[in-house]
Order: C-alpha cells, then sequence, then structure tokens
C-alpha cells in the first residue's frame, strides 16, 4: 500500500497474509454551488480519471478530468433538456469517446421520462446526442461499455402490477438504442444493479428479487450478449431485512466478485459478499465482518482472487462514516482506509484493466462538500535480471529506480530485481558503485508483469602508480601525471580529489582535471601540482590524490604524495600579473620554449595558427595555478613559416609570433 499523508485519513497497515491494495492517488476537489458530491467517475483509456456531478440549479452536468498521477486538468459543463437531470452513467466507449446518459422529465402535454445520451470527446467536445422515451427507476441504475463501440444500461420500471422489473437497454455508439427487455430472475419486485461485459461477449448482471410481502435476495446472472440467460446464482439475507446485491466485477481470467447489503435499511446494513468462478460456482464468501454497520455500494476485483469494497453508513449519531476493505481469497475482510466524518463514499467504478476509480464527497475543514476520488488500480510490477557485459554474470546490488516516481528497488545475488510501481511510462535508471550507470525509458502494461532484462558494462581500474615524490623550489609550481587505465567493458566515471595531510589549509596541491570518464580499454592523465609557498614553515610535504570511481572491489584509490620543498637564493618572487614572455629560440628548428605567468588560477589555453588563421595545434587547454609555466613546442612535424601563438587565461590573453626555420 502507499501512504500519502492524507489529511484526517487513517490507514491501517495490513499484513502479509492478505491483499492491499495499490493507491494511485487521493484527491478532494472543490465543486461549484450547485453540486453535492461526484455523482459517477470513469477511469479512461489511458488512464486519466473523469468526473461527473450533476447541478441542483437546472438539468446540467459538470465534469472534471485528472491525469493518471491525479492532477486536475480541464472541467466542462454538459446540458439537457427537461427540468433536471439525474445521471445514470458516464463511459469511455471503444471508438474512444465519452458516453453519459442522464434521465430526466418533461413536463407538459407530453410529460414523463426520458433518456438522454451524450457523447463528447476527453477535451468535451459534444460529438452527438440522442434522446428515447424510457422510464428507468432512479438510485438502482448502471452502465457498461462493450467491446464492439455500444454500451448497455442495466435499470428497473415499474409494472401495473405495483411491482418492478428489471430493464437492460442496449445502445450503439452513436446513442441509438438498438432494443430493450425484460432481464434477470422472475419475481414480483426485481432491481436490476450491476452490469459488466466478460471476455466473450457474455453479460453479467446483478441485484435484488422480491415476493409480494418485499422480502428481498441478491442475485448473480450470466447472459449472453442478447440478454438469454446461462446461469443464476441466488442468496439469502442472514440478518432477515433482505439482501441486495449493488456491484459486480471480474478479474484477468474470469473469477468473479459481488457485494451488496444485507439489510436493506439505511439505519442497519452489514457488508455482504461473495467470490465466484467463472461457472458461477463458490469461492468463498466474505467473513469477519459481524460487527460492521455498513454496505457495500462498490467492489473490485484482485488479481490474487480476493477483492476491494467501499461502503457507508449513517450512524446513530452525527455523519455518515465511510470505510474501504480488502477481501483475501479466502473471504477474510482486513479494513484498509477509514474516514473521519463526514465523508460519502457514493460508488465505484471499475473500467477495464485500468484500474478502478472511488467516487463521493467529503467535507473539508470550512464545513463545505468537496468531491471526493480515490484512484487505485492493479499492481503493476516491473521485474527482470541484470547481467555483466561480457561475462554475463550476475550483478547483485544494482539500484533500480523509476525517476518519475522515486520508487526502487536493487538487485539480489542472483541480480533479479522486482517492485511495483504506480505509472504506465517512465524512465529506469540502473546504478551501482561498480557499474557503468544506464538510464532508459521504458513502457509498462499497468496490472501486468513487465520484464526489462539489462546487460550492464563493468569498468575496471588500474593506476601503476602509487605514489609521487617531487623535489620542487619555493614559489615555483611542478607537475607531475598520474595514468588512470580502464581495462573493462564499461563506462569508468571518476572524481579525483587533492588531500593535503601535512601541512594542511595551504592550497599547496591541486589536481586537474577534477572529473572524468574513461571508455573501455582507455585511459585518462590526472596532472598533480605541487605549488610551496616560501611563507610556509615547512620544507616537507605530505599529501594525497585520491581517485573515486566506479570499479570494484575498492571504489576508491590512493596514490601518497611526498614533496622536498628547496629555497633557490634566485627564486622567483610571487607574480602579481599576468605575462606572456618571448619565446626561446626565436626563430627555431626544433623546439620552442614560451614562458607565461599568472597571478591566480585559471583555465589556460594555448593556440598555434598559421598566417592563414587556422589553428594548427593547441598547446595547452587545463587549469594552472598561480605562478610561472613553461609550454614547449616542437617544431618537427610543421612546414617552415611564420606562426602565431594566442595563450588565453580567465580575463587576460596576449599573442606573439613564431618563425620556425629548417
Amino acid at each position: 500500500m502507499k501512504s500519502f499523508g492524507w489529511i484526517a485519513l487513517l490507514l491501517v497497515v495490513c499484513s502479509a497474509a492478505h491483499a492491499e491494495i495499490d493507491t494511485l492517488w487521493y484527491r478532494q476537489v472543490p465543486l461549484t454551488e450547485f453540486n453535492w458530491a461526484f455523482d459517477i467517475a470513469t477511469v479512461l483509456h489511458d488512464g486519466k480519471v473523469m468526473a461527473a456531478a450533476s447541478r441542483s440549479d437546472g438539468p446540467s452536468v459538470n465534469l472534471w478530468r485528472f491525469s493518471f498521477e491525479g492532477s486536475f486538468e480541464q472541467s466542462d459543463t454538459i446540458s439537457f433538456e427537461g427540468t433536471y437531470a439525474t445521471i445514470i452513467g458516464m463511459k469511455q466507449l471503444a471508438g474512444g469517446e465519452i458516453a453519459l446518459v442522464a434521465s430526466y422529465y418533461t413536463g407538459g402535454p407530453d410529460s414523463g421520462y426520458s433518456v438522454a445520451v451524450k457523447r463528447f470527446t476527453e477535451d468535451g467536445v459534444e460529438l452527438g446526442s440522442t434522446v428515447q422515451r424510457m422510464q428507468i427507476a432512479e438510485g438502482s441504475v448502471n452502465m457498461a461499455a462493450l467491446a464492439d463501440g455500444g454500451f448497455v444500461v442495466l435499470g428497473s420500471r415499474y409494472n401495473a402490477a405495483g411491482g418492478a422489473e428489471a430493464i437492460l437497454a442496449r445502445f450503439n455508439s452513436n446513442g441509438d438504442t438498438l432494443w430493450t427487455r425484460n432481464v434477470g430472475p422472475d419475481a414480483f419486485v426485481n432491481y436490476g444493479r450491476a452490469i459488466r461485459e466478460l471476455d466473450n461477449g457474455d453479460l453479467l448482471i446483478a441485484g435484488a428479487i422480491a415476493d409480494e410481502n418485499f422480502t428481498t435476495s441478491a442475485y448473480v446472472m450470466r447472459m449472453s450478449s442478447e440478454g438469454s440467460a446461462i446461469w443464476n446464482r441466488s442468496y439469502i439475507s442472514s440478518t432477515g431485512f433482505g439482501l441486495t446485491a449493488t456491484s459486480v466485477d471480474v478479474d484477468g481470467i474470469g473469477n468473479i466478485v459481488v457485494g451488496g447489503t444485507d439489510g436493506n435499511f439505511w439505519w442497519f446494513s452489514r457488508p455482504w459478499a461473495a467470490g465466484l468462478t467463472p461457472e458461477g460456482n463458490p469461492r468463498w464468501t466474505i467473513t469477519g465482518t459481524d460487527d460492521l454497520d455498513l454496505g457495500i455500494n462498490g467492489i473490485h476485483a484482485l488479481p490474487d482472487g480476493g477483492a476491494v469494497f467501499c461502503g457507508s453508513n449513517f450512524p446513530d449519531f452525527g455523519f455518515m462514516q465511510s470505510k474501504i476493505f480488502s477481501i483475501a481469497d479466502d473471504g477474510m475482510a482486513n479494513l484498509e482506509m477509514e474516514f473521519e466524518t463526514p465523508c460519502q463514499l457514493t460508488g465505484m467504478s471499475n473500467d477495464g484493466p485500468r484500474g478502478s476509480v472511488i467516487y463521493g464527497s467529503r467535507g473539508n475543514n470550512q464545513g463545505i462538500n468537496e468531491g471526493l476520488l480515490i484512484r487505485f488500480g492493479p499492481g503493476t510490477i516491473i521485474q527482470g535480471f541484470v547481467r555483466a557485459e561480457g561475462t554475463n554474470a550476475p550483478l547483485e546490488g544494482v539500484r533500480v529506480e523509476l525517476l518519475e516516481s522515486n520508487e526502487f528497488t536493487y538487485t539480489d545475488e542472483q541480480g533479479i530485481y522486482n517492485f511495483g510501481v504506480s505509472r504506465t511510462e517512465g524512465t529506469l535508471r540502473l546504478s551501482s558503485p561498480c557499474t557503468e550507470p544506464h538510464q532508459e525509458t521504458v513502457t509498462l502494461i499497468e496490472g501486468e508483469q513487465n520484464v526489462h532484462n539489462f546487460t550492464l558494462g563493468v569498468p575496471r581500474y588500474d593506476n601503476p602508480i602509487s605514489s609521487l615524490n617531487l623535489v620542487v623550489t619555493f614559489n615555483m609550481w611542478q607537475y607531475d601525471t598520474l595514468t588512470v587505465y580502464n581495462d573493462g567493458n564499461g563506462t569508468l566515471s571518476f572524481d579525483a580529489e587533492a588531500v593535503e595531510l601535512e601541512p594542511v589549509e595551504y592550497n599547496w596541491i591541486s589536481v586537474s582535471p577534477a572529473h572524468g570518464e574513461i571508455a573501455p580499454n582507455g585511459s585518462a592523465q590526472i596532472i598533480v601540482g605541487i605549488g610551496p609557498n616560501p611563507q610556509y614553515p615547512y620544507s616537507e610535504f605530505y599529501g594525497e590524490v585520491r581517485v573515486h570511481h566506479n570499479a570494484c572491489p575498492d571504489t576508491v584509490n590512493e596514490i601518497g604524495v611526498y614533496s622536498l620543498a628547496l629555497d633557490a637564493p634566485d627564486h622567483n618572487p610571487m607574480v602579481e600579473t599576468f605575462a606572456l614572455h618571448p619565446a626561446y629560440p626565436n626563430p627555431f628548428n626544433a623546439e620552442a620554449r614560451v614562458a607565461f605567468d599568472l597571478p591566480q588560477t585559471a583555465q589556460v589555453t594555448a593556440k598555434l595558427y598559421n598566417v592563414q588563421g587556422r589553428e594548427v595545434a593547441t598547446l595547452a587547454d587545463r587549469v594552472y595555478d598561480a605562478g610561472s609555466h613553461e609550454l614547449n613546442f616542437s617544431g618537427s612535424n610543421f612546414a617552415t613559416g611564420v606562426y602565431l601563438l594566442r595563450l588565453s587565461a580567465g580575463q587576460y590573453s596576449a599573442t606573439q609570433k613564431l618563425v620556425l626555420l629548417k
């Protein structure tokens, strides 16, 4: 379970013995002054959520759309005819359009109930509407999108005998009625409450039937796509107050869960749920709920054979209370979330493999109702193995992280990783102290196991030098070179650090570059500079160059540095200004030396150009410390002629002419 630290929301930590819901996000949404709660919500094909609430000031409906992560994206208003509109359902159809179905009443000579279908895009652009004269009892209606692009509506209507009959209406993708018919068991009263389409096109319905004494019992029925019964299962109340099935769902292999209320009074009800096989045989019946005064108004099948359900009730005193439970595959119910009052969970929408959304309302700190959405989905798993390039050996301890959500895990001794995430795409980053870093964008199928295997290069660090020993002159920086080799098949990343041991805080040692990468079978040079000052009361200097890298088993290499500083009577004074001294000899026929002074540490670039202005050589391109320095230029590979040397250091630059004679 993912905890979000929700205000006034108690999360009950569950034991590993039962199912846990994969909560993606929770939102309290400000409504307009004409809305009381979210009447319906649905998960779209791309994992986004759309919610709707009818308005009290007329026949119109407000819409809200949220991203997969739960952030608000857009709101719209859909208008109907008549004096008011009651939402029947809202689903995204197979073609991508949204169908919003509402019932409304018109007065006058042609007074009566009608069902209107509004179709619109995800952005709220209306595509068309249809109206059919049809009476469907409010409060007991459900809708399901069909694989053929159409949809069905299951509800009830009153008959001349004083009873009620369940009615099923099938619509095409344009919202036109294809047929309507009575469905479900024969009874004096039949309330159709919930409907789902199965993978093969069959329909699963649930509801309640009653005799002339209005003693109710629940039923679940599997029908063909045309409404013919295949099997029917009925359930009797254990309390004697009547049993009603209010919701039904099916998992990926066809197992069925049905939920409802045992006790048909708002002041007394107990949750009731059952699990069935695809053939209608019992799997489990809910247990552990005898002390609960709560009815189920939404249920969701979990991949492990259990379920999640939500419900609300009116206590004897105070506001409505709401809770969310999970049910293990043996029927045992476990509390997952409990909300402080006032809160009402109106229902739950299960739309294909993209998970579910619970909707309703909740009071804020000012006592004003806000729309409530809780988005959760099936467990999306990323798993695979990580191997070493070349040897294919398992790599243990590699951190595998989904950057967008900060969810991560580490590979085990077999190089295997496995963790759950709450996204459908993202960037996987693999890192460890012993491998080259790797980053890759992946697309994830929600509710399934997503396998991503990786082969990472493994670098090898080699530096044959264990120490540097230099004799230097005060005020003169002297440099030596460390060559670092990578004999592995992965990129070697390193950070070089100059460490003063004795004396300290004098900045007498430097390294350049401080960071770098070495390709497989490559090398890099680290320049170590020693520059003691005659004002130091020392003649011997001890330090280290520490190279931190991503090669194992040791990820840091320490090279000792020892320097003996000598004072010369004619040592150069402290450098105070920038200067580029004349080359010597000049003209030259083999090699020329060019000296320059730096008053402070700077990045130095020295480039050689021919008389046409084309660059022909780079003599220096690195950081030099303050002091006097010298460059050597060999003309063995150049033709006789005149060349220009340009030296830049920070804000300073200078140019001089070199003449090569052969």
